[in-house]
């Protein structure tokens, strides 16, 4: 199956795995942005929601982490990396804080729904947003 799958990928020229690689990023960026919108909207009504970093909810520093993932996927400045990687990099930290935090018992992330803790999910996704730009850069 997986020489299958590379054997399709090498097939496919660089170009449309670019797009493809562009396209997922925007994908993600706005799945991350949807997730975020309601925990703010609970935060700033409700209070007390988000776990505090220097007094200051994570879940507002990870919708202005993924604001500037956003911005800076748009093209609208020269030099895009660098305030992707930061925005990553921030968003990434504190979802790696927070789920090694909830895992030893030290920090209590939002769950889902279904019970799944929320700072799980923004490391699987800030994760996924900084290995596609990575390989996106590398097709470049």
């Amino acid at each position: 199956m997986k020489n299958i799958v590379l054997n399709q990928l090498r097939m496919m020229n660089k170009k449309s795995i670019h797009w493809l690689i562009y396209l997922s990023i925007w994908i993600a960026a706005l799945i991350g942005l949807s997730g975020t919108l309601p925990l703010l909207k609970n935060e700033l009504i409700n209070g007390n929601i988000c776990p505090r970093i220097l007094s200051v909810p994570a879940c507002y520093i990870i919708f202005s982490s993924i604001i500037l993932i956003i911005i800076s996927h748009s093209q609208l400045f020269s030099d895009r990396n660098r305030l992707y990687y930061l925005g990553v990099f921030v968003a990434l930290s504190i979802a790696t804080f927070g789920s090694v935090g909830n895992l030893l018992g030290y920090v209590e992330c939002p769950q889902t729904e279904g019970g799944i803790p929320m700072c799980y999910l923004s490391f699987l996704l800030f994760f996924s947003l900084l290995s596609l730009k990575l390989i996106e850069n590398q097709l470049k």
